[in-house]
């Protein structure tokens, strides 16, 4: 199995097999990220960063290691680290927050399965150190991003990454991604607008909070 053949599965259905292969071979991996890319930016509110092609391949590596890791007991915890703890080969920017999301974003619900399975195996708390580093991809994931703070800075500055989060926590109604960021607050205010109905628990906790609206280029 291909890593590409990873990549379109869960581009096609969100659901990816696994073969119970290690490590896969990479094949046409830039074209099955490029197509992910794609599709997220014609729904992306406003312009969407550019795509990093290393993170969103680190993203998609480390994505098949980890479920793998999470399902097969029969991996040696050693050796899965190795793998879950490599870091991202490109510094923090808005690229690489948008293109290690194309396959990041899939966290929340690994972790969900990763505490159903074994809450207190180390994979475990390797895919919640994961999710507290990257809070744009882990929204939703009930792990607070206590050593995401530069990248919710960098959400932050981008519009359209601050909109998209937004619309992530009212989606997700992840009450954890309040009160982190000025910015990232008020583009849930304004997300909500004038139907807090919609999210009530959120609207009462900015409401609590206060502040005037901010604006960010």
């Amino acid at each position: 199995m291909q890593l590409a053949e990873f990549i379109a599965q869960l581009r096609a259905s969100g659901v990816a097999l696994l073969s119970g292969e290690r490590w896969l071979q990479a094949g046409p991996l830039a074209s099955e990220l490029q197509k992910l890319d794609a599709a997220e930016r014609a729904e992306f509110p406003g312009e969407a960063p550019a795509l990093a092609l290393p993170a969103a391949a680190w993203a998609a590596e480390w994505l098949h290691q980890a479920c793998l890791a999470v399902v097969d007991r029969e991996i040696e915890a050693d050796e899965a680290r190795r793998w879950l703890t490599k870091p991202c080969p490109l510094p923090g920017s808005a690229e690489v927050i948008y293109s290690a999301d194309l396959l990041l974003r899939h966290l929340p619900e690994l972790l969900q399965l990763a505490r159903r399975l074994s809450a207190r195996d180390p994979v475990t708390a390797d895919v919640e150190t994961l999710c507290r580093q990257w809070p744009y991809s882990a929204v939703g994931a009930a792990a607070a991003p206590e050593t995401g703070q530069a990248q919710l800075e960098l959400i932050a500055a981008h519009r359209g990454l601050r909109r998209a989060f937004a619309d992530r926590v009212l989606a997700r109604r992840d009450a954890t991604r309040l009160g982190l960021h000025p910015l990232l607050d008020d583009a849930v205010r304004a997300a909500l607008g004038a139907h807090p109905e919609l999210a009530p628990e959120l609207a009462a906790r900015l409401d609590a909070a206060g502040g005037a609206v901010q604006v960010a280029s």
